[in-house]
């Protein structure tokens, strides 16, 4: 149905999804491990040199080997127990991909892929610090275009939480959480209002990771 100039793009993009839409419930350490379109898919071992001032050189190996592993029938229980969940994801793909979509609210369909799309990006992403403002776009995209306001609204409807129920481990509500992945992450790093290369992350980027693929899973 597309144009033959834009056609492989789409496909490409619908393919990564998809395939970032699988690893979503299995959790950032599994769900990375799943490659698509472009990607390595050879096991790859780097080796790393590095030297502080007056110190010797230390040496350290990383291991790239892309797989699942898992128990005997781990993955045949995930298919069964992700059923509804991936029905309700091919019906927002589906809206993508085609030119006048069948399905019901194609808006809001299109709106949960293109959230997907800087979701995968996000936990692609190398810098912790740039995974975090991604993790915040996507979440932006979500709640379209709502911002903080806005965004915390929607996780509050999703999750049937209140702003200031317990949100993480460590004791921080919910209105902290979205407020500090989108205002000292998102927007602080990618305005420029603060640098972000040798400082911490204001949130972990695992709890960050929870946050938006719970959100993604319950608004589809």
């Amino acid at each position: 149905h597309r144009a033959r100039h834009n056609a492989r793009a789409m496909a490409e993009v619908a393919v990564r999804v998809a395939m970032d839409t699988l690893g979503l419930p299995m959790g950032a350490k599994i769900g990375g491990n799943l490659r698509g379109p472009g990607d390595e898919i050879r096991t790859r071992l780097a080796r790393m040199f590095s030297q502080l001032k007056g110190r010797d050189i230390d040496y350290s190996i990383a291991l790239d080997r892309p797989r699942l592993a898992g128990r005997p029938g781990d993955y045949a229980k995930f298919i069964g127990d992700t059923a509804r969940f991936r029905e309700a994801a091919g019906k927002a793909l589906t809206s993508l991909i085609e030119l006048s979509p069948a399905t019901p609210a194609p808006t809001l369909h299109r709106r949960w892929v293109e959230a997907m799309h800087w979701f995968g990006e996000a936990r692609r992403e190398t810098v912790p610090s740039i995974a975090l403002v991604k993790i915040g776009i996507c979440l932006d995209v979500l709640a379209e275009g709502g911002m903080f306001k806005g965004i915390l609204a929607l996780c509050s409807a999703l999750f049937g939480m209140k702003e200031t129920d317990q949100a993480t481990t460590t004791g921080h509500n919910l209105k902290w959480v979205i407020e500090t992945i989108y205002n000292d992450g998102r927007s602080q790093i990618a305005h420029g209002g603060k640098l972000f290369l040798l400082g911490d992350l204001p949130i972990s980027r695992e709890d960050a990771d929870r946050v938006a693929s719970a959100a993604l899973e319950l608004y589809v």
